[in-house]
């Protein structure tokens, strides 16, 4: 079984949570953009660009900082509501996306997409909650095995 169950307080009741995968953000460009700007040689050279951003700009402060390239002000760039949208942003060459690393393997691996710096900063987890895994329903826990094995960084870490 992918992950630990452990109890965490929620909504004044106790469940069992389990760990998929941590979040690593990563910067991603589309080739094309990357080739049309001065060449990305350090973090900062990635502001020429248009920044994505999912919900806020906070991810990006972080991912700067953690770069060495210490506080940015960042002031413009699209905001999403959702990474998703981040991510096709990115892929139709609209600016530089955060994203998470695990959901941009393929595009990464086809050349789709590429990651100019290897620097990327944790943005959470993704987890699954139930009251009780062992007190499931057969197709419930089929479905958590499901989930288990085939989310992208389910076994990794956590």
């Amino acid at each position: 079984m992918a992950g630990s169950s452990f109890l965490v307080p929620h909504f004044n009741a106790l469940v069992e949570a389990r760990r998929l995968a941590q979040v690593e953000m990563i910067p991603v460009i589309a080739p094309e953009l990357a080739r049309s700007g001065r060449p990305l040689l350090m973090p900062v050279d990635l502001m020429q660009h248009a920044l994505l951003h999912e919900d806020n700009r906070e991810a990006w402060q972080q991912w700067f900082t953690a770069a060495g390239a210490g506080p940015v002000r960042i002031e413009r760039g699209a905001i999403f509501t959702d990474g998703a949208m981040v991510l096709q942003a990115a892929l139709r060459g609209n600016g530089v996306g955060l994203v998470d690393r695990d959901h941009v393997r393929d595009e990464l691996a086809a050349g789709r997409l590429l990651q100019p710096f290897d620097v990327s900063v944790p943005y959470g987890a993704f987890f699954l909650v139930a009251r009780r895994f062992d007190a499931l329903s057969e197709a419930a826990q089929a479905f958590v095995t499901w989930v288990e094995r085939s989310y992208p960084g389910a076994g990794r870490g956590g």
